[in-house]
């Protein structure tokens, strides 16, 4: 049995950092949340509320693979060197090595730095990503033919959707 846990995961911005992050970076400017423009406070509860569902989750799973689905870096370690310093990083990635290292999650996808990064692995978790880019800016990074898993979603006779996942 495989069991896929999805969250966006978001990540935990620094409270030094939060003016200049707010003001930089994009989805301040663009996104709203019941109705109000996305700030850091909200944004850091979206985060706790998803670590809060996956330390819930992925431990009463019995499957036996499991998959967690994140938009958000898992750690520093996936992070492009090119980003690591960067002043707005703490948008981007929070730091979740040790619950990766102690959950048993066969695939951890995740994204949202548009930079590819080759496989990592923590205690038998693979983590992986395959990053389309900035394509407006010409920036493309997506490896053709890197394929680790295909997730498929179906709805059967009484409504009800099922994930196939192949590796």
């Amino acid at each position: 049995m495989l069991t896929c846990f999805f969250t966006p995961l978001w990540s935990h911005i620094l409270d030094s950092k939060s003016l200049y992050v707010e003001h930089v970076v994009g989805d301040f400017h663009q996104i709203k949340y019941r109705g109000n423009r996305l700030n850091y406070k909200i944004f850091n509860q979206l985060h706790e509320d998803s670590v809060s569902f996956l330390k819930e989750a992925i431990p009463a799973s019995n499957a036996q693979k499991k998959v967690v689905v994140t938009n958000h870096i898992r750690t520093q370690i996936c992070n492009p060197e090119c980003y690591r310093n960067s002043d707005i990083n703490s948008a981007f990635v929070s730091e979740q090595y040790s619950l990766i290292y102690d959950w048993d999650v066969d695939y951890w996808i995740y994204g949202h730095h548009h930079a590819n990064m080759p496989e990592t692995i923590i205690n038998g978790t693979k983590l992986v990503t395959n990053q389309l880019g900035y394509i407006d800016f010409g920036w493309s990074y997506y490896q053709v033919g890197k394929t680790y898993l295909v997730l498929c979603l179906s709805k059967n006779l009484t409504g009800n959707t099922s994930i196939f996942c192949s590796e």
